[in-house]
C-alpha cells in the first residue's frame, strides 16, 4: 500500500530499475551537445560513436534544439580562443617553475622535473590539436558533430511549438519563479531565453506522456533548479519536485545523470557486449569527468578555487578515487617541498589540472630565493607527513 501511494518517490527494485531505465527515452541538453565541439576531437568521436548504440531512445525537444543552433557557431568560433588561452597559461606555468629553480641553489627534484616535462609535451600536443581545430572550425561544409546529430534526430525532434502554446507556457513560468519552483528559476535574471528550461521541460513531460515511456535527462548542468543536494552541495538525484511533477503528468519515472555518469554508463553497457577501444573510452572518461568537476567548481564562486579544492574535485574521475583520502597530502607535495609520490598518475593529472583550471596554481609555486635552509631532524609529524600516499599499510 504504501509503494502504491509514494511511488513516484519510492525507489524501484532493482530489476524494475534495469528494465525502466533501459526502455527510457534519452534526452540530451544543449550544453551536452555543445561539449561535442569543447571537448577534444577523440573524445568528442569516442562519445558520438557511443551514442549510435543508442540511437532508437534518443529523442530532440524542440528548444534544445533552438538552443543547439543559435549557439553552434559561437562555441566553434571559441574553440581556438581556449586553445590559445591555454597554452599560453601552461607556458607561464613552466616559466614559474623553472625561474623559481634558478632562484635557488636547489634544483628540481625527479618529480618536479618530470611534471615540467609532461607539461612541454602537453604543449606540444596542444599547439597541435590548435593548428587542427582552426582549420577544422573555419571549414564550413565540414562539422562532423551537426552532422552526427543530424543523422540520430532525422526522425527524432519535436516539432515547433505554436505562438498559444509559448504564451501559456510564459506565464507558467513566470509564476514558477516567483514561488522558486524547478526547473529553470536560477535563469530568471537572465535577458534572453530566461524559460527556455522550463519550456525543455514541458516538452519532455508532453513526449514521454504520449509515448508512455520514462525520462532519462542527461545534462551538464549543476543549477539546483534541476539537482537535489545534500552536504557539501554533493549532487543526489534530480529535485524531487520534478520527480513528483513527471510522474503525476505523465505515469512514468524521471532519470536525471550529468554528463560525466551518462558516459560512464553508457560506455559500461555498450562495452559489456560489443568489442570496443577501451583505450579510447578511458581517456575520453577522464577528460569528461575532468570538464564536469570544473563545472561543478565554477557554480561555488564564494568558495576559494584553491589548488587543493580543484584537485579534490578532479579526484571525482574514476582512476583517482582510491586517492581521495591522501588528497592533502598529495596536494601538499606541489605546494611544499618534500618528497612526491613517484606514481605516474600524480604528473599526468597535474597537467591534465592545470588545462582545466590553471588559476588552481596561481599561487602553488614557491619563491626559493629566502627558503630557509630544511632541517635534517625531522620531527617524527613531518615524516608522517610526507610518507608516499600509495603505502598500503595499515593503520
Amino acid at each position: 500500500m504504501m509503494r502504491e501511494i509514494y511511488e513516484a518517490l519510492m525507489p524501484l527494485p532493482e530489476g524494475n530499475f534495469e528494465f525502466e531505465f533501459g526502455r527510457a527515452v534519452i534526452v540530451l541538453d544543449t550544453n551536452v551537445m555543445l561539449d561535442m565541439y569543447r571537448f577534444s576531437r577523440p573524445t568528442s568521436q569516442r562519445f558520438l560513436e557511443l551514442l549510435e548504440h543508442v540511437v532508437d531512445r534518443l529523442w530532440l525537444p524542440y528548444q534544445v534544439g533552438l538552443e543547439f543552433l543559435r549557439r553552434r557557431a559561437s562555441v566553434r568560433d571559441d574553440l581556438t580562443a581556449n586553445h590559445g588561452a591555454r597554452i599560453d597559461e601552461l607556458s607561464k606555468l613552466v616559466n614559474k617553475f623553472e625561474s623559481a629553480e634558478k632562484k635557488s641553489h636547489v634544483g628540481h627534484d625527479k618529480a618536479e622535473a618530470e611534471f615540467i616535462a609532461a607539461t612541454k609535451k602537453y604543449l606540444q600536443f596542444l599547439t597541435k590539436e590548435r593548428d587542427d581545430v582552426r582549420a577544422w572550425a573555419k571549414s564550413q561544409h565540414e562539422d562532423q558533430v551537426l552532422s552526427a546529430f543530424q543523422d540520430y534526430y532525422r526522425d527524432r525532434t519535436g516539432s515547433r511549438p505554436t505562438a498559444e502554446w509559448l504564451s501559456q507556457r510564459t506565464a507558467e513560468g513566470e509564476k514558477r519563479y516567483k514561488s522558486k519552483t524547478p526547473p529553470g528559476y536560477e535563469d530568471s535574471a537572465k535577458e534572453s531565453n530566461q524559460y527556455g528550461d522550463y519550456f525543455l521541460w514541458r516538452q519532455c513531460i508532453e513526449h514521454c506522456g504520449a509515448e508512455q515511456r520514462p525520462l532519462l535527462f542527461v545534462t551538464g548542468d549543476v543549477k539546483q533548479d534541476w539537482w537535489q543536494t545534500g552536504r557539501d552541495k554533493k549532487r543526489l538525484g534530480p529535485r524531487l519536485e520534478l520527480v513528483e511533477e513527471f510522474f503525476d503528468e505523465t505515469g512514468q519515472h524521471l532519470f536525471m545523470l550529468d554528463t560525466s555518469q551518462f558516459f560512464e554508463r553508457l560506455r559500461t553497457t555498450v562495452e559489456a557486449s560489443v568489442t570496443e577501444d577501451l583505450e579510447a573510452s578511458d581517456a575520453a572518461q577522464t577528460e569528461i569527468d575532468a570538464a564536469q568537476a570544473q563545472r561543478e567548481l565554477r557554480a561555488r564562486p564564494h568558495q576559494n578555487h584553491s589548488f587543493d579544492m580543484v584537485w579534490r574535485s578532479y579526484l571525482a574521475a574514476e582512476e583517482f578515487r582510491k586517492a581521495d583520502e591522501d588528497a592533502n597530502k598529495w596536494a601538499s607535495h606541489i605546494l611544499f617541498d618534500r618528497p612526491r609520490p613517484r606514481d605516474s598518475r600524480f604528473v599526468d593529472a597535474l597537467v591534465k589540472l592545470w588545462a582545466v583550471n590553471p588559476q588552481a596554481f596561481e599561487h602553488a609555486v614557491p619563491d626559493r630565493s629566502d627558503r630557509e635552509e630544511p632541517n635534517d631532524a625531522d620531527s617524527p609529524e613531518d615524516v608522517a607527513a610526507i610518507e608516499d600516499p600509495t603505502d598500503d599499510g595499515d593503520e
